[in-house]
């Protein structure tokens, strides 16, 4: 892109260049700083994950999570917990109940309950209002998903 369209879409104020600085584990330089992507998390996401601690230790901890929107307004997240997870060559995997990790998701869009998808358990009812925390414990080795409904909708129309 030349110097005279990047002008132009700067001028837009739909761009944004951002430096971050060096990752202090490795030295390098992410695309996109742990800062940034969080604004743009908490401002076009309807929900993010702002906490997440090992059960066993409650060591602070990553989880890789995404949201998924759908067609009927509602939405779902999916959280995947790496932690309590061992596997040897040639052997197999075993899991680490310590390695249960509870995850706070700052809901940022008003729902009515939310859901475990694969069990079907009620882990909310009633509505949610944006701004409210939701924990849940992801077992080692999982992936969770939690589904939200629509404000306006059940949650039995929705699962």
């Amino acid at each position: 892109m030349g110097a005279t369209k990047f002008q132009a879409l700067q001028q837009t104020g739909k761009l944004s260049v951002v430096s971050p600085a060096p990752l202090p584990t490795t030295g390098r330089v992410p695309a996109v700083s742990e800062a940034h992507l969080d604004t743009i998390a908490r401002t076009y996401l309807p929900a993010v994950v702002v906490n997440a601690t090992r059960i066993g230790d409650q060591a602070a901890v990553d989880v890789l999570w995404q949201v998924n929107s759908q067609k009927n307004g509602g939405f779902v997240l999916e959280l995947s917990n790496e932690w309590g997870v061992t596997k040897e060559i040639c052997d197999t995997m075993k899991l680490d109940p310590a390695g249960a990790v509870r995850a706070s998701i700052l809901v940022m869009k008003d729902a009515i309950g939310a859901v475990d998808w694969v069990s079907g358990n009620d882990l909310h009812q009633g509505p949610i209002a944006a701004g409210t925390i939701l924990e849940v414990v992801v077992p080692p080795g999982n992936t969770s998903f939690v589904a939200f409904s629509p404000f306006g909708l059940s949650m039995d129309t929705f699962v």
